[in-house]
C-alpha cells in the first residue's frame, strides 16, 4: 500500500463513509462527468437520470469495492495527485 507523505496509510474510496463518499464525489464531479461514467459502465439510466439521482448511485456504487468504484478512484487520483504534497505546508 502506497504511503502518504505524514507516514499514513492511503484509505481506498470504498473506505469511507458514505456522506464522505458523496461530498467528495459532490465536489469532484460536475453533471458531465457523472453521465460520461455512466456511459463508461453503460448504465442504460445514466441519460434519463437527473444530476442527484446520478451523484446519488454513483455514490452507492462506491461504497464497495467493484469496476466502478476503481475507477472513480483513479480518477480523483489522477485530479488530485498534483497536490498531495501540499497538503499540511
Amino acid at each position: 500500500m502506497k504511503k502518504m507523505n505524514m507516514g499514513l496509510p492511503q484509505r481506498r474510496l470504498w473506505e469511507f463513509k458514505g456522506f464522505t463518499i458523496c461530498r467528495l464525489l459532490g465536489l469532484a464531479f460536475d453533471e458531465k462527468e457523472l453521465i460520461k461514467i455512466f456511459n463508461k459502465f453503460k448504465f442504460s439510466c445514466g441519460q434519463r437520470l437527473s444530476e442527484g439521482e446520478l451523484h446519488g448511485a454513483l455514490v452507492h456504487n462506491c461504497t464497495a469495492p467493484n469496476p466502478v468504484s476503481k475507477y472513480v478512484e483513479k480518477l480523483l487520483k489522477r485530479r488530485f495527485e498534483p497536490y498531495q504534497n501540499r497538503v499540511g505546508e
